[in-house]
């Protein structure tokens, strides 16, 4: 044999091992880290979401109870933990419309938000 082919099955050999060491030793550092980090932002992602669901439904919950008792001339407190500027201002102009006009939303309905449909970038 060639010392030129027992330098090939030794470099073969060689990475054979490494391979399997490498394999019995578990995940590596980066790729542990790397695991973390995607389960740190998917824990940061679910939170947000739960967060953005709690404030929806919140609004939502507190506009339904303005409709039902027939809007209001001011929007009580507790609805600037929901929207503020602009926002704040349209919605207090339709609670002080629907109470001006003796209107009351019907009971047992829900209200639905219709805007564009938003997509993902990727």
């Amino acid at each position: 044999m060639s010392s030129r082919s027992m330098r090939a099955g030794a470099i073969a050999l060689a990475a054979v091992m490494m391979s399997s060491m490498v394999a019995c030793s578990g995940p590596s550092a980066s790729e542990k880290a790397s695991a973390s980090f995607h389960n740190s932002v998917s824990a940061a992602r679910d939170a947000l979401f739960e967060e953005a669901k709690a404030t929806t439904e919140g609004f939502f919950d507190l506009d339904e109870s303005l409709g039902l008792q027939g809007g209001a001339e001011e929007l009580p407190a507790e609805m600037d933990q929901y929207v503020m500027g602009n926002a704040r201002g349209y919605v207090e102009r339709l609670t002080q419309a629907i109470h001006r006009d003796g209107e009351r939303t019907a009971p047992n309905t829900k209200a639905i938000l219709i805007g564009p449909k938003v997509g993902l970038l990727r």
